[in-house]
């Protein structure tokens, strides 16, 4: 009864067949368009139930319909399931009478009627009147259209559930879509999804095919000649690729499948349904009316393709959308381009009606939240891409096209910007400023675009090419009279200015956006541009350590931002003085203010918010001591900028990722990723940050007793504090590393370790306090946390600024490789241990073969390793040894911890 393949997913299905059965249903219509499992769902259930139907006297059948077009083929396929001989009659309402009391014989029973859906405008009548003679029969129906009679319950199928994008491995192999792809894949094809980049590439195909099974099964087929990454390539046209070598039916292809769907419409219906197709990501019933062309028919025309199957409906946060499944819309696309004046007609109405929708925003703008404005226009934003491509593609030098590039690019760039897609934000305005020819009438939108692309350009890493771009923009909404677009340019031009070292001239660029500011229009933009500029002047005031104004100012603009709703500023807002409140050293204060910023940033989707928070949430938590949790948090911070592509950012967040590391005892892993995120930094120009990582840099360096490189970067970080005069926590952060450079070459005195508490006393801000730390902690004032302490045995030790005692005493071989390196290192000699003599160390009087012994103290040392010795244990010399400078001492007395 079942098809010989097997039957994946849809557990959540058979249920609701089986629900619907117990609650008192007659007939069940399983209703999806063609491809998606209803005849595999109901063979299924049919499968499952035959028994309990049998125990009860009762029987399964299934009713073929595929072939029937009109009642007499209808009657032939019942007739034959019911073991019935058809009245000769030519009355058709005698013949199923007749049929329906042959039905009503038989009693328990159930009929599966497949494939209804070409004879539903036949089958229905007759299917009413046959549930009313037998009341004991139950049914099943296949379809793409709901018979709409009495009794009927619609179990309308999905597609099978997708792995979200990014899921972990153990995710993606659990999701029914994977799991069919790789069963039907796997009789092609052995070893298919072995690795993690292919199943990256699978996961992508069964997003593509919209997790429709059919479109599933033909796409894993191809795995034959094709590996998933080159099918994935090819599903830019999914119908040409989803199609069954040499096959025949219905089930050949998902073209064939999808014009089986269509042949129900029609002349109407098929018209609203190709328009349709200009649509990208769903759409709404307000959409639809302006898009499709049917006039006052247009609810009427959805409903009929809503109940084919060929248009889904899905519940949005907001308001309810409508959608194509991507085969049905790739046909529906296909027939539209067929006909070049009705496409170029939907084409331009999907156009006005997206532009309509961000002028209509733009006004909102005035009096209602950004975060509510831009989350309604959100939902249509790959709309808003595909009408902006349309526009540009088509080329027409015209004054309205000029006009809807660029509105049509200013609506999308409010939804990219929060979300930190700033890639896509920079070409889309790239694009539209390219193609807008100067004209008066398109003058301000061009400004305004232009100010855009600056803003888009700096997060990319070109602060110059962004700082010209906004110096343009800022002249021409000068010239034109806009105060707004001009304070808006300068507080951009601010922060680049700021960042490259020169709080004092951006100080007073913010005092100018200020001047700028108080000459606009007044409404709710012009006060979120005043608190904005508060809030900058509070950032500065913070770089030059000068924190009662950095409070003040960052006070001014959290009152204007909450009395103006501004959930979308105000997280940064809640960030600067959360971070404020960090470089006073009121930690709960600023773990409420991260808290809170997190919280909304997260809700709203934006990113850069949210990476933000996430770095300045991980370096209260390492003053706190929380080292494994503030690594989270940086990891966290350092990929969202990267997934962002915001360099400057990631640059940053990287420096700190890498003093947590630095703190914890990595410095080899630190080293690399500071080294990483100053080569990042050269190509950004942010001098502060030259510093900052120079000076670290320099310190791991003296640590290990490479002086010449301790020199050359300490040489980095006091050339860049000539560009950064105005922030003295920069000279106090510096200083104390140098100091830290002299004790580590072994040229401190006793008046070292006050110098440097002096320099933090001076400017205390989280970069100071931690740049202290790091000199306390390894023991430069001769306290016994720098030193790695080992049991006499070795039978347990603790790492350099570390309470945690690792306990070695049930690790033998690991208890005698520490007390041998230990050794090693108290001779002092510099030789290493050899691999033979590691061996010999770790398991005493064995008889090892070469390969062995070499896997064992390999599998030994990752593990020593993983347990903190990472930058301890190092492998060269010809073998194995401790970190020379490392000062070792014995651990007499612990409390011992499992490690």
């Amino acid at each position: 009864m079942e098809p010989a393949s097997s039957f994946v997913g849809r557990a959540d299905d058979l249920r609701a067949i089986g629900v619907a059965f117990d609650e008192g249903a007659r007939l069940v219509t399983l209703l999806a368009p063609g491809g998606m499992g209803k005849t595999r769902l109901a063979l299924r259930y049919a499968a499952l139930a035959k028994r309990g139907f049998e125990q009860h006297g009762g029987s399964v059948h299934v009713v073929e319909l595929a072939s029937a077009t009109d009642a007499s083929g209808l009657f032939r396929a019942m007739a034959a399931a019911a073991g019935a001989t058809l009245e000769r009659s030519r009355n058709t309402e005698v013949v199923a009478r007749a049929l329906g009391r042959a039905i009503e014989r038989r009693k328990r029973a159930l009929y599966v009627l497949d494939n209804l859906e070409q004879l539903t405008e036949h089958a229905a009548p007759h299917l009413a009147l046959w549930m009313s003679q037998a009341p004991d029969a139950r049914w099943i129906a296949t379809s793409r259209v709901a018979l709409d009679i009495p009794g009927e319950h619609v179990v309308a199928l999905g597609p099978l559930e997708l792995p979200a994008e990014g899921a972990a491995l153990d995710v993606t192999l659990h999701a029914p879509s994977i799991d069919l792809f790789l069963r039907r894949a796997r009789e092609v094809s052995r070893g298919v999804g072995a690795t993690e980049a292919e199943l990256a590439s699978i996961g992508e195909i069964v997003r593509r095919t919209d997790g429709i099974p059919l479109a599933i099964e033909l796409a894993a087929a191809r795995l034959s000649v094709l590996s998933p990454a080159q099918l994935l390539a090819r599903l830019s046209s999914p119908l040409d690729v989803l199609v069954r070598r040499g096959g025949a039916g219905k089930h050949a292809s998902m073209r064939r499948a999808v014009l089986d769907s269509l042949e129900t419409l029609d002349a109407r219906e098929r018209r609203a349904l190709t328009r349709a197709s200009v649509f990208r990501g769903g759409f709404s019933l307000e959409a639809a009316e302006a898009v499709l062309g049917a006039g006052k028919g247009t609810l009427e025309a959805l409903d009929k393709l809503v109940g084919s199957s060929l248009v889904r409906v899905t519940d949005g946060p907001r308001s309810r959308r409508l959608s194509l499944f991507e085969v049905i819309r790739e046909q529906a696309s296909e027939d539209l381009a067929a006909e070049p004046l009705e496409q170029k007609s939907a084409r331009l109405a999907h156009v006005e009606y997206l532009v309509s929708r961000v002028v209509a925003a733009e006004a909102r703008l005035e009096t209602t939240p950004d975060a509510d404005v831009v989350g309604e226009l959100a939902s249509d934003l790959e709309n808003l891409f595909a009408a902006h491509e349309w526009v540009i593609g088509e080329n027409e030098e015209s004054l309205e096209a000029s006009t809807n590039a660029l509105r049509l690019a200013m609506g999308a760039g409010w939804v990219l910007a929060p979300r930190g897609e700033i890639g896509r934000h920079f070409e889309l305005y790239d694009t539209s400023i390219a193609f807008a020819a100067e004209r008066p009438e398109t003058a301000l939108l061009l400004a305004k675009a232009i100010v855009a692309r600056g803003v888009a350009r700096r997060e990319l890493g070109d602060a110059e090419g962004a700082r010209a771009e906004l110096e343009d923009g800022k002249a021409r909404a000068s010239r034109l009279g806009d105060a707004r677009l001009e304070a808006l340019a300068l507080l951009r031009l601010g922060e680049i200015v700021e960042t490259t070292g020169s709080t004092s001239k951006a100080k007073e660029v913010f005092a100018e956006a200020l001047d700028t500011i108080a000459r606009a229009p007044r409404g709710r933009p012009t006060r979120l541009l005043e608190a904005e500029a508060h809030a900058r002047l509070g950032h500065v005031a913070r770089r030059e350590a000068e924190l009662d104004v950095a409070a003040r100012e960052i006070d001014r603009a959290l009152v204007i931002y909450r009395d103006c709703e501004a959930r979308a500023e105000l997280p940064w807002a809640l960030y600067e003085a959360a971070v404020v409140a960090l470089f006073r050293q009121l930690h709960d204060e600023a773990g409420t203010r991260f808290r809170e910023g997190l919280e909304l940033a997260r809700a709203l989707g934006a990113r850069q918010a949210i990476g933000a928070i996430e770095s300045g949430r991980a370096i209260l938590l390492q003053e706190l001591g929380r080292l494994d949790e503030s690594l989270a948090c940086h990891t966290a911070s350092v990929e969202t900028f990267r997934e962002m592509g915001s360099r400057h950012r990631e640059a940053s967040a990287r420096f700190y990722f890498g003093a947590a590391l630095f703190e914890r005892g990595e410095r080899t892993e630190a080293k690399r990723v500071l080294e990483g995120a100053f080569e990042a930094m050269q190509t950004i120009g942010m001098p502060r940050y030259d510093i900052l990582i120079s000076g670290a840099l320099a310190v791991i360096a003296a640590t290990s007793g490479d002086e010449p490189t301790a020199a050359r970067w300490l040489s980095v970080g006091s050339a860049a504090l000539e560009a950064c005069a105005t922030e003295p926590t920069l000279e106090a952060y510096l200083g104390i590393h140098l100091i830290h450079v002299e004790i580590a070459l072994g040229r401190g005195d006793e008046t070292s370790i006050e110098r440097a508490r002096a320099h933090a006393a001076r400017c205390a801000n989280d970069d100071v306090r931690w740049a202290l730390r790091i000199l306390l902690s390894r023991g430069a004032d001769h306290g016994e946390d720098g030193r790695l302490l080992v049991a006499a045995d070795g039978s347990a030790l603790r790492l350099p600024a570390q309470s945690l005692v690792i306990d070695l005493s049930r690790r033998a071989p690991l208890r005698r490789i520490v007390t041998a390196l230990v050794a090693a290192h108290a001779e002092g000699s510099g030789e290493a241990l050899s691999l033979d003599e590691v061996v010999r160390a770790g398991w005493p009087g064995e008889r090892v073969s070469a390969a062995s012994g070499a896997n064992r103290v390999r599998v030994a040392l990752a593990t020593l390793r993983k347990l903190g010795l990472r930058d301890v244990i190092l492998t060269g010399r010809g073998g194995y040894y401790l970190e020379p400078t490392l000062r070792v001492a014995e651990l007499v007395a612990t409390n011992r911890q499992n490690d």
